[in-house]
């Protein structure tokens, strides 16, 4: 198996970023983490990243130190780097947020007079 093929989710035929090609690496897995391309626990190779972004292993290190140090991916000592997993309790709070957050959004929307006219293109 080829070592792009163990990452699929940074080979997604986006534009490739412009700058060094630290600062692209970090961007384009940090977006799928967030984009979710990535999911919990998916291990990230060093090889499979240096084949991906033709780079040094040292290149790949730093990026990965910095997705640690931003809570993206989790370092484990002679295991390698895995993307990070919410705790029970991150969740938990995550949820809430999202809650707090949509009932604001509700109560801002019933609010509105025109409500109908804001909505409908939404339902497009």
């Amino acid at each position: 198996m080829a070592a792009t093929d163990a990452l699929p989710a940074l080979t997604d035929n986006k534009p490739a970023r412009k700058g060094s090609v630290e600062e692209r690496m970090y961007h384009e897995i940090y977006d799928a983490i967030m984009e979710h391309r990535l999911p919990p626990r998916t291990k990230l190779t060093e090889h499979s990243l240096c084949e991906i972004y033709s780079t040094a292993r040292h290149t790949v290190r730093k990026v990965l130190s910095r997705l640690a140090a931003d809570g993206m991916v989790d370092l484990e000592p002679n295991r390698g780097a895995f993307i990070a997993s919410p705790s029970t309790d991150e969740a938990h709070d995550m949820f809430e947020l999202r809650q707090m957050l949509e009932r604001a959004v509700l109560e801002k929307l019933a609010s509105l007079p025109n409500v109908r006219t804001v909505i409908a293109p939404l339902r497009k």
